[in-house]
């Protein structure tokens, strides 16, 4: 991957110009389009998160697709973390900087940020970056901010000083993720507390309207001693919060669903099997999948049906390394080659039919282990806890954590769905050198 320098508001001017001329009324005035229906089932593009956002916590950055290219996080090493964009395919990745003659290798640079992912929501771009703190008490010292980004290129703006916020400020946990779904923006993640002398983690969800002029609130938490995991999926009017708990021998299983428009919290399925969660997934007209091994049955697929999962197949490898679910399909990882770096896989639709079964390529991990440590330098291209798919039954994604030194990045590799084989393809990766 090469990295160009390039005016990013002549860049993102020329990414919205393709979308057409804008409609005027008889007056000649540009017309206002109507609000959105938020209660609706239906998707709607511009205001839904997309279903390639980080569903768990700990997963890679957060990405952003729009006009056939993508915007993403890239850390070069320990002291500088800057946004890029690329066109999906073409190997060369741009800052997200709009001052001409920067070099983008300093705080000064509008790319500057923090490793936190870039959400694209209704003709903006959203994500943190360190300021110059506005307190006289902390001279030469910084402070988080979201920032607005206009997708024509025009002059950012501070959307919202978090640290001015209570909420948010109290909750400084780790692997979080974000993502911006229906006027809300939102911010899910783990952090270790003490409770009366006894520590402890909390998982945490936080809202807060797009528009930032109200405070984040608090919409889910949860504290915990053993271990537990958490997936989040935001689909028409509805928050999915799934969680999986294991303390002292006793376990928990809990789905939840959080109605946006009337402000409720409600509990869709409970279990106190044990179980190993793998995946949640929610089609659009709000069918719920879930992949679980469940009292050691091995991995299945299964469909919340009458608050009951009812298995829909069972996987013969036992268990897999993962199974992710996207949009129609199932994808099932296990008996990973260490020379290869691939792995093997059955893709199969939500009635059991296998679409492909044999390798999925490690070419590009290969490839990009091989070109850094060649150079003498630590290298990992993660395919396994940190990764997941999206996707539909034409072809899936596979979103990857990589890492060179103490540089992180994130890449997505496409693999297109035949019966005989599958074709791989990347997207996009930050080049860590």
């Amino acid at each position: 991957m090469k990295l160009r320098l390039l005016s990013c508001a002549v860049a993102l001017a020329l990414l919205v110009s393709c979308s057409g001329p804008v409609e005027e009324n008889e007056a000649g005035q540009p017309n206002t389009p109507p609000a959105p229906d938020f209660t609706t089932s239906e998707y709607l593009p511009e205001y839904d998160c997309p279903d390639y956002a980080p569903a768990r916590v700990g997963a890679p950055f957060g990405f952003s697709l729009y006009n056939g290219h993508a915007f993403f996080t890239g850390i070069k090493d320990t002291e500088n973390t800057y946004k890029y964009y690329t066109e999906l395919g073409s190997g060369v990745n741009y800052a997200f900087c709009a001052k001409p003659e920067c070099t983008h290798d300093s705080k000064d640079c509008q790319a500057y940020s923090t490793n936190s992912a870039i959400s694209y929501y209704d003709g903006n771009f959203y994500y943190l970056s360190p300021v110059p703190s506005r307190s006289p008490a902390y001279p030469g010292q910084e402070e988080t901010v979201i920032i607005k980004r206009p997708a024509d290129g025009s002059a950012q703006t501070v959307a919202k000083y978090v640290h001015d916020d209570e909420v948010y400020s109290s909750h400084n946990g780790s692997f979080e993720s974000r993502f911006i779904h229906r006027g809300f923006y939102y911010r899910i993640g783990s952090q270790n507390i003490v409770v009366d002398s006894v520590p402890k983690k909390q998982f945490y969800i936080l809202s807060c309207p797009i528009s930032f002029e109200k405070n984040f609130q608090v919409l889910y938490e949860e504290e915990y001693t053993g271990s537990e995991t958490l997936y989040v999926r935001a689909v028409g009017s509805s928050i999915y919060i799934l969680t999986y708990r294991s303390e002292q021998g006793t376990y928990d299983t809990l789905l939840r669903r959080f109605d946006t428009a009337a402000n409720t919290l409600e509990t869709l399925y409970s279990s106190s099997e044990r179980s190993n969660i793998y995946d949640l997934h929610v089609e659009s007209d709000g069918t719920i999948y879930i992949s679980a091994g469940i009292n050691g049955e091995g991995c299945g697929i299964y469909r919340l049906k009458d608050r009951a999962l009812e298995k829909l197949y069972g996987n013969p490898e036992t268990p897999p390394a993962g199974i992710f679910i996207c949009n129609g399909v199932t994808v099932s990882i296990t008996n990973y080659n260490p020379e290869t770096y691939s792995w093997n896989t059955i893709i199969r639709d939500f009635e059991g039919k296998v679409l492909y079964e044999g390798e999925l390529s490690g070419r590009f991990t290969r490839e990009y282990r091989e070109k850094y440590q060649n150079a003498g330098t630590r290298v990992s291209a993660t395919m396994f806890i940190t990764s997941y798919f999206f996707g539909d039954k034409d072809a899936v994604n596979m979103v990857i954590s990589c890492s060179v030194g103490t540089g992180r990045g994130t890449a997505v590799v496409k693999y297109d769905i035949s019966e005989t084989r599958l074709t791989e393809s990347l997207l996009f990766c930050f080049d860590l050198r």
